[in-house]
């Protein structure tokens, strides 16, 4: 005869599943990856800029990050050349061997789309059957069928760096806003494995976590409870 579980320790196996799925939502997308998240800095400077948000209109204006924090002269950067005007940007690469993914048609900067694995499969030159690849510079002109794939809203954008001689991978969370005209990075991560890939996903949300950790704490507070509600011998109990 198969036991049906009270509705209580039902209820408890479903908190547990919610904690379980959570959690591994938010856990590594491979086992041994050794990824590091917003590790270093953002700045932004130039007419119109602010944290890590420039604005397209103003000319001379530049994002730099400094990926792994190491604090030299920038990783990569996002940059609005003198006299740009709305859309006009470019991203660069800051040193030799530092670079981002473009794509066809005309050089641009990829948005890479969700799951892409940037690494050394990656092409370093453009070419019929490259529809990805590395340059040390690319156009950066968004909603704009000619240059790139980028669009209005969220992109995810990979790049390779250099620390000390050996090359790194990673991608970086970027909103591009039509009303505004603005290029904000939200967020970046990179593989600290020299040479290994990194697939570029976006940022699980916050609710993930929170949903993790309430379950939890649901499901203890209801042991806590049951704990509590057991009659003591002596009292209103009547033994066996």
């Amino acid at each position: 005869m198969v036991t049906k579980p009270s509705k209580s320790k039902a209820f408890d196996l479903q908190l547990a599943g919610y904690s379980a799925a959570a959690l591994a939502a938010l856990a590594p997308a491979a086992a041994g990856a050794a990824i590091v998240k917003n590790a270093g800095t953002c700045t932004a400077s130039g007419g119109g800029a602010a944290v890590c948000t420039l604005t397209t209109g103003f000319g001379l204006s530049t994002i730099t990050l400094d990926v792994n924090g190491d604090g030299g002269a920038g990783d990569v950067f996002f940059r609005v050349p003198a006299g740009g005007g709305n859309n006009d940007m470019n991203a660069a690469g800051a040193g030799a061997g530092n670079s981002f993914v473009g794509t066809a048609p005309g050089f641009g900067l990829a948005n890479v789309k969700e799951g892409f694995l940037v690494g050394a499969g990656v092409a370093t030159s453009v070419g019929a059957a490259n529809p990805y690849f590395f340059a040390s510079s690319v156009g950066a002109f968004y909603n704009n069928s000619l240059v790139g794939n980028l669009v209005g809203g969220t992109n995810l954008v990979g790049f390779r760096f250099t620390i000390g001689g050996s090359t790194h991978f990673g991608f970086a969370n970027i909103t591009l806003d039509d009303v505004l005209d603005t290029l904000t990075v939200n967020s970046w991560q990179y593989e600290s494995v020299a040479g290994q890939a990194i697939q570029a996903v976006t940022p699980a949300p916050a609710s993930l976590a929170l949903l993790a950790s309430g379950a939890a704490g649901l499901a203890a507070l209801r042991r806590r409870r049951r704990k509590n509600d057991k009659p003591e011998l002596g009292t209103d109990a009547v033994p066996a």
